[in-house]
């Protein structure tokens, strides 16, 4: 789901990518509602991804298994209660050029810069698009790769799974990667968008390697708290933060132990305007 700034629109989907345009009153009623996710695209995921334009509200990316759709002016799309897909204002924008693989997440930036991508596939290559609203979108890899100097224990995981990519709100250079299998390891961090990457899981990997009975890590969140930056995972066993990635060494602690306890956590979304932390579970 995304929320539109000012609250005024909320942008949700359904199973197989049904995405929708939506109004609510403060009641909680729906108000108004259109169908928007585009006609023609057929690869959707069961829990598909998309994301909003955090700096304008106003463009969606939509990924079709290997291709991004693109709709420039969600503003203007009215809200008709109708249920059918549209065309109007979409186009196949991004292009990844992905053999055999299919994008499983994609996440946009707020500021510094705007119009920047990450996306991750289901076979552990991550992308950052840059200029990703114009018709000359630059597409760079940023998978972590073993070699040259980077061993194969700390690259990424040879058969992971990327499902969230978490951008800090203030610097779109700094983010998280979420691997979500068992027995890898789960969570890598950058502070110059993507060129290097470090591990970021610590404490709730078992064994260095990411085997043993550490959770699987589901979605990460990154907000800044007034000097300090916060970081927050859901996984398998409940939600954890930190306020300091060391690596190998980042102290993760259980939060909510005698409320939300170990109870699978499959989202976590936080807001730095008013310290507002939402946690979806199972």
């Amino acid at each position: 789901a995304h929320f539109t700034a000012d609250e005024e629109v909320y942008y949700m989907s359904i199973q197989n990518g049904k995405v929708f345009k939506i109004t609510i009153d403060e009641n909680g009623n729906r108000t108004g509602l259109r169908r928007i996710d585009p006609i023609g695209a057929e690869d959707q995921l069961f829990i598909h991804p998309f994301t909003v334009d955090h700096a304008t509200d106003n463009i969606m990316y939509y990924p079709d298994e290997t291709t991004i759709w693109r709709h420039s002016n969600l503003n203007d799309i009215q809200l008709t209660n109708e249920w059918d897909s549209i065309s109007d204002g979409w186009n196949e924008a991004i292009n990844l050029n992905l053999s055999g693989r299919e994008i499983s997440c994609i996440s946009s930036t707020k500021v510094n810069p705007i119009n920047r991508l990450y996306v991750g596939t289901n076979s552990k290559e991550l992308y950052r698009v840059d200029n990703a609203n114009s018709n000359q979108p630059i597409i760079t890899e940023i998978t972590l790769l073993s070699g040259s100097g980077i061993s194969a224990m700390n690259a990424f995981p040879q058969a992971g799974y990327i499902n969230n990519i978490a951008i800090h709100p203030n610097d779109g250079d700094v983010a998280l990667t979420v691997f979500s299998n068992y027995e890898v390891v789960s969570l890598f961090y950058t502070t110059n968008g993507g060129e290097s990457w470090t591990r970021a899981a610590g404490n709730l990997e078992e064994q260095t390697s990411g085997q043993g009975n550490g959770p699987s890590f589901r979605w990460a969140s990154i907000m800044p708290f007034g000097e300090d930056t916060l970081y927050f995972v859901a996984t398998s066993t409940g939600l954890y933060a930190t306020n300091k990635i060391e690596g190998q060494e980042t102290n993760w602690t259980q939060m909510g132990a005698n409320t939300i306890g170990n109870v699978v956590c499959e989202q976590v979304k936080t807001r730095a305007e008013d310290s507002l932390v939402v946690l979806a579970t199972h």
